[in-house]
């Protein structure tokens, strides 16, 4: 559900593990064009994102 807002309000979306095909609602998280993170929080950029 947070995930729809975020994609709804343009704002940026992390996901912090791989995504899998296993996972249920595989096509729906990468039709929100996430970015994963692979486990490292750190990799969250500070600069605002271009939309």
């Amino acid at each position: 559900m947070e995930m729809g807002l975020a994609f709804h309000l343009q704002k940026p979306i992390y996901v912090l593990n791989p995504i899998t095909k296993e996972m249920p609602t595989y096509e729906e998280v990468l039709g929100m064009g996430p970015i994963v993170l692979d486990g490292d929080i750190a990799a969250i950029s500070t600069e605002p994102a271009v939309v």
